[in-house]
């Protein structure tokens, strides 16, 4: 009889064990669409207030998902990364210093062309129209819509011994320069 209530308590705790760790599992949330994005985003301390998020852009590129977004009008991405499930899994957020255009350096992981890109991301109060980009001897332009949301993925060539330098030249619409970095 002893046995037999033993074997009933081992049996109630192994299920109430499988059942917590099945829920925990579950409720993991997963980037795997707009709505879910904005649940992973709002679970960041950082970004708490649902109707100041405003998703522009999902780029996806191999294993990886990248959502330009706009936080109280301030450009931000988060980074996802597919499991071996499918689901799209958070590993990185960044948002920019408060301008009306953010520069985010991604490095891209098992990425055999270029493993280096730019989330370029502007809100509407953007004024700037180009930017150059030096990266080591080389000039990427990038011309820019102003006064409009606008999300760009900015490939960065190939760095021969992988080093990388970067300068920014920025310029408005009649091609004066603004900014020198």
């Amino acid at each position: 009889m002893i046995m037999n209530k033993k074997g009933t308590v081992i049996t109630i705790i192994l299920i109430i064990f499988i059942c917590y760790f099945y829920y925990r599992s579950n409720s993991q949330i997963y980037g795997n669409d707009k709505k879910s994005i904005i649940k992973v985003i709002q679970s960041i301390d950082s970004y708490k207030n649902k109707e100041l998020i405003e998703v522009l852009k999902i780029v996806d590129i191999k294993n990886d998902r990248f959502v330009a977004f706009l936080y109280n009008n301030r450009p931000a991405y988060i980074q996802f990364v597919k499991n071996e499930q499918g689901n799209y899994r958070w590993t990185n957020a960044e948002n920019g210093s408060g301008e009306s255009l953010g520069l985010f350096h991604i490095l891209l992981e098992n990425h055999i062309d270029s493993k280096y890109r730019i989330l370029l991301i502007t809100n509407q109060e953007n004024n700037i129209a180009k930017i150059i980009i030096k990266v080591n001897s080389q000039k990427i332009v990038k011309e820019i819509s102003i006064g409009q949301k606008y999300v760009s993925m900015i490939n960065i060539p190939k760095s021969k011994d992988n080093s990388y330098s970067f300068e920014y030249m920025y310029f408005d619409k009649d091609g004066r320069p603004i900014i020198q970095e």
